[in-house]
């Protein structure tokens, strides 16, 4: 009986251990905007909510996305990796539905974060695709894809002449959640 017991504590406690969520694995609310630039990997997580300037201060590197609505109504989607900058416009067509605004739409390389060394703007002869396809405003979050190409409007010689942005997603809250 004694043997019993414990093989069937045994069992439990492998059961249990065997069953825990790992603790980096992501939450279903995390938010984040990623692609693939130029044939590698470019993440920009979101601070759900919180300054970039307050984790920059906590130690974290300057990596940050979110979204906000411009005074025009337009939607800002925003996404910063170290000195590369991206910014998304989508222009509302009709109720929860939004089109890329390309006009808008661009990629900035800085210096110190603040003084820009290039500019990019959307090369209009390349296929550049941009959709949100879900809004929940509970949340206040976005779901969304793109796929941009971009030319170098102005800048550094060093820079690249064009800049891809390949299977691009996002889930994004607004700045002021």
């Amino acid at each position: 009986m004694k043997r019993l017991t414990f093989v069937v504590l045994a069992l439990v406690a492998v059961f249990t251990i065997s069953c825990k969520k790992e603790k980096n694995m992501p939450k279903n609310d995390e938010y984040y905007l990623s692609a693939v630039k130029d044939n590698f990997a470019w993440n920009s997580p979101s601070f759900n909510g919180q300054s970039a300037a307050s984790n920059m201060l906590a130690g974290a590197p300057f990596r940050n996305s979110y979204y906000l609505i411009t005074p025009d109504n337009e939607i800002l989607v925003v996404a910063n990796v170290g000195e590369e900058h991206l910014s998304v416009y989508f222009t509302s067509v009709s109720p929860n539905s939004y089109q890329l605004n390309k006009s808008k739409t661009i990629f900035n390389i800085t210096i110190g974060q603040d003084a820009v060394s290039a500019n990019y703007v959307l090369d209009e002869s390349k296929t550049n695709t941009a959709n949100i396809t879900n809004v929940n405003v509970a949340k206040k979050a976005i779901n969304g894809n793109f796929v941009l190409n971009f030319k170098k409007a102005n800048g550094f010689e060093s820079y690249p002449a064009t800049i891809a942005f390949t299977n691009g997603k996002f889930y994004l809250t607004t700045s002021s959640n």
